[in-house]
């Protein structure tokens, strides 16, 4: 099923009067609260569901490009999510901004979480490109093999 409403602004960073349009996707679950989907009908906000019990993200993009046109994605999701689209080899390429900066927190987050996936295994990625983008800020860019 896929419920689709309208497109939502949202303001541009840094200028607050200017706004631009986005559309907005969730993604979601046969398990979902009939509660949240009539809270994403009233926020204005699309959703499609991916999977009966858990996300199923190889779905996802299926729909997403079937239904949307959308040929590339940007995956900036937290560890359970990458790991998910990792797991189904659907990660092609891993961007990271390497700044000079330490943060000694207790809930430091690793860019996958696979303790869920009982066939996990490690994904190797080649190195692309390396790019200074600021005084020393690193951009460096994989691929997979």
């Amino acid at each position: 099923m896929l419920q689709w409403t309208h497109r939502v602004s949202w303001p541009i960073p840094d200028c607050p009067s200017k706004k631009r349009a986005a559309h907005v996707i969730e993604a979601l679950t046969e398990q979902v609260a009939p509660e949240y989907m009539s809270y994403l009908q009233n926020q204005g906000v699309s959703y499609l569901f991916a999977g009966e019990k858990r996300l199923n993200c190889t779905l996802l993009l299926e729909k997403l490009h079937r239904l949307f046109g959308i040929n590339k994605l940007m995956l900036a999701g937290g560890g359970i999510v990458n790991g998910s689209f990792l797991a189904e080899n659907l990660v092609d390429e891993l961007s990271l901004v390497i700044a000079p900066v330490a943060d000694g927190g207790n809930g430091v987050s690793s860019f996958t979480q696979v303790d869920f996936l009982p066939s996990w295994q490690p994904t190797a990625f080649h190195l692309k490109e390396v790019q200074t983008v600021v005084p020393n800020v690193l951009w460096v860019r994989y691929t997979r093999p």
